[in-house]
């Protein structure tokens, strides 16, 4: 849920505007997604564009020692 303000020309507070979304089927294809890659028999990394660890699966776990992530 995302809530803004609605200001006048002059910068008076004239309301506001709420915008819900429902996320279910985002988080469905989330949970799928993540079970995908937890099923895979190989190690997988996915990467950020900035170079980060964005997620891993229990493979890279075992293979490398790496955990940790949040």
């Amino acid at each position: 849920m995302t809530l803004a303000p609605i200001r006048a020309e002059e910068g008076t507070l004239t309301g506001f505007v709420k915008v819900a979304r429902d996320t279910t089927e985002r988080r469905h294809s989330e949970t799928m997604f993540r079970g995908l890659l937890e099923s895979a028999p190989d190690a997988m990394v996915i990467v950020r564009t900035d170079g980060r660890i964005a997620l891993i699966n229990r493979q890279t776990e075992q293979l490398f020692g790496y955990s940790g992530m949040s």
